[in-house]
């Protein structure tokens, strides 16, 4: 048997959840249904990561429609579709 150290909780098998921590199931709800707009990324406190991807959308939908259908449309949204992507892998380490 294993030593007491002082720790009430020791001996117990009993998880508590920090008051802090998110649901992956939320956290995905919201990839799914506004990844685009980053929900995902405000909800789980990835503000400046947010900001940046709703930018990046934002930006190249305004500069490749004013620049008429340009290639820096269909690259911007090719990196954009690439990051909202890669988001759903990296929700479970970001929920962490």
């Amino acid at each position: 048997m294993a030593d007491y150290n002082g720790d009430l909780y020791a001996f117990s098998n009993v998880r508590f959840e920090r008051p802090d921590e998110k649901s992956i199931v939320v956290a995905y709800l919201l990839w799914f249904f506004l990844g685009g707009i980053a929900a995902h990324r405000f909800y789980l406190g990835y503000n400046n990561s947010g900001i940046a991807m709703v930018l990046l959308l934002a930006g190249t939908l305004v500069f490749g429609i004013a620049a008429f259908l340009s290639p820096i449309l269909y690259i911007g949204l090719l990196l954009w579709g690439m990051w909202v992507l890669a988001d759903a892998f990296m929700i479970p380490f970001m929920a962490r």
